[in-house]
């Protein structure tokens, strides 16, 4: 199974507190909410998830996404749904390589890999990501061509 997700919809519907509160818990009730995105439980049947932003609903940086599946609040009636980083990362890289049928050309750094890469600016895999704006884009590649650089 390959499921695909929107972590800042979470966020969006205010999910993402202990006590949920907003459309989608307004919508369809907080123990249905309580059992949206349920990303780690996911992982642990063996299914994989390709992480997107769905733009123009939510913000295109990924980045914010992956503070937020790696921190996620866990809601009173949920089950801690959050996914260590490196999980949370392969949602936005090799996951969704895997469900385009691309993995052997794209989703992960080597050698005959396609390079379009984003070079953050500081190691967020060492501690936990404090805020969705600690994940920094220092630099993007793609095709092998430099097209965005911070401050430039």
């Amino acid at each position: 199974m390959i499921a695909s997700q929107q972590p800042m919809h979470v966020v969006l519907g205010d999910a993402n507190q202990a006590l949920p509160k907003g459309p989608w818990p307004d919508a369809i009730g907080p123990e249905r909410a309580s059992r949206a995105w349920a990303w780690k439980s996911i992982r642990e049947g063996g299914g994989r998830l390709t992480f997107g932003s769905d733009w123009p609903v939510a913000t295109l940086e990924a980045g914010q996404g992956i503070w937020l599946a790696s921190t996620r609040v866990k809601a009173d009636l949920a089950a801690d749904q959050r996914l260590p980083i490196q999980d949370a990362i392969a949602g936005y890289t090799t996951w969704p390589a895997y469900a385009s049928f691309e993995e052997r050309r794209k989703g992960r750094l080597a050698p005959g890999m396609l390079a379009d890469i984003a070079v953050l600016t500081s190691d967020i895999t060492a501690a936990p990501i404090a805020r969705p704006t600690d994940v920094v884009v220092a630099a993007t590649i793609f095709d092998g061509q430099v097209v965005y650089e911070r401050g430039r």
